[in-house]
C-alpha cells in the first residue's frame, strides 16, 4: 500500500485569506519536500482603498436619469451653484474714486511792467502841443477762480483785478495817477504741461487824478490782453507770466477851468512780466495719491 505524499502546512492558505498575495505567501513559508527554498519576494505596501470613491454614487448621466424616469423613480436634480458672495464681487470690481473738488483751483497774479499813454486827452495834456504821450510804470494784480477746464477742456478763470499806472517821465505826466479795478476773465489756449498761452479781457472802472486839478475823473475801462504762462518748479504750481495789455478808459467829464469839457479819454498800452501762483490743486489727484499710498502700505 502506497502512501500519499505528505502535504505541506496550510499556512499559505491562511496568509492568502489574510490579504497577502499567493506569491508572497509561498515565499514566506519554507519548503518541506526537500527542495531549496524559494527566493524571497519583497512585499510592496498596498495603498488603502479609496473609500470615498467607492462609496460615492455614480454621476447621474442622461441614460441613468432616463432609466429612473421609466422605472418611476424621481430623477436626480443638480444642485444649484452657490451665488458669488458680495465680498468677492467687491474685491473683483475696483472701487471708483469719487469725483469732485475739495477746493476750487485759484490763481494769484502779480506783475509789473512798462506803460505808455497811447491816447492822452487828460487835462494836463491839453496845455502842451504836441502832446507828450509819456511813458510810465504799471502794477497789476488779480485773483481768479477756475470755472472751466477741470476735465479735458481748456481752462478758464474768472475773478477780480486791480491795477495802478503812474507816469513819472515828464514834469506834466508825473501829475497823473490812474487806479483801475473790475472783473477779469482769462481763457487758456491749450493744456500744455509747461507753456500755456492765454487771452483775457476785463470790464471795470478807472479813477484818474491830476495833482494840479481838484477832484478826480471816474471812467469806464475795457481791458484786453494776451500772454503766456511758463510753468516752473518741480510741482509746476508757479509760472512766469508775460503779458501785453491794452486798456481803454472812457472819461466823459473832468471839471477843469470852471467848465465841463467832454472827452477826456486816454488809452494805456502795458507790457508786463510777473508771476502766477496756483493756490489749490485738484481734489481727485490728492485723493488718488492718498489711495495709492494706502495700497502701497497695505501691500
Amino acid at each position: 500500500m502506497t502512501r500519499s505524499p505528505r502535504r505541506g502546512p496550510k499556512a499559505p492558505l491562511l496568509l492568502v485569506l489574510a490579504g497577502l498575495s499567493p506569491a508572497v505567501a509561498a515565499a514566506s513559508v519554507p519548503a518541506t519536500d526537500g527542495r531549496a527554498p524559494a527566493a524571497e519576494v519583497p512585499v510592496e505596501p498596498q495603498a488603502a482603498p479609496d473609500t470615498a470613491a467607492t462609496s460615492a454614487p455614480p454621476a447621474a448621466t442622461p441614460e441613468i436619469q432616463a432609466n429612473k424616469s421609466e422605472a418611476g423613480e424621481p430623477a436626480a436634480v443638480a444642485a444649484p451653484s452657490p451665488a458669488p458672495s458680495a465680498t468677492a464681487s467687491a474685491e473683483a470690481t475696483p472701487t471708483e474714486e469719487p469725483r469732485g473738488m475739495e477746493v476750487t483751483p485759484r490763481q494769484l497774479i502779480l506783475s509789473t511792467g512798462w506803460s505808455w499813454l497811447a491816447v492822452d486827452d487828460l487835462p494836463d495834456a491839453l496845455v502842451a502841443e504836441p502832446r507828450p504821450h509819456p511813458h510810465g510804470v504799471a502794477l497789476f494784480t488779480g485773483y481768479l477762480w477756475q470755472v472751466g477746464g477741470l476735465g479735458r477742456r481748456w481752462p478758464s478763470w474768472i475773478g477780480f483785478h486791480l491795477g495802478l499806472d503812474a507816469f513819472p517821465a515828464t514834469a506834466l505826466s508825473r501829475r497823473d495817477l490812474v487806479l483801475s479795478y473790475g472783473l477779469l476773465v482769462k481763457h487758456g489756449l491749450g493744456r500744455h504741461h509747461r507753456v500755456r498761452p492765454f487771452l483775457s479781457y476785463g470790464l471795470g472802472a478807472a479813477q484818474a487824478w491830476v495833482k494840479t486839478i481838484d477832484g478826480r475823473g471816474v471812467s469806464h475801462q475795457t481791458r484786453l490782453s494776451a500772454g503766456v504762462d511758463v510753468r516752473v518748479g518741480p510741482e509746476r504750481k508757479t509760472a512766469i507770466s508775460f503779458e501785453v495789455a491794452y486798456k481803454i478808459q472812457i472819461l466823459p467829464t473832468f471839471r477843469w477851468g470852471g467848465a465841463d469839457i467832454l472827452k477826456y479819454n486816454f488809452h494805456i498800452l502795458t507790457v508786463g512780466v510777473g508771476a502766477t501762483f496756483d493756490l489749490a490743486a485738484r481734489g481727485p489727484r490728492r485723493r488718488r495719491a492718498k489711495g495709492e499710498r494706502r495700497r502701497e502700505q497695505a501691500g
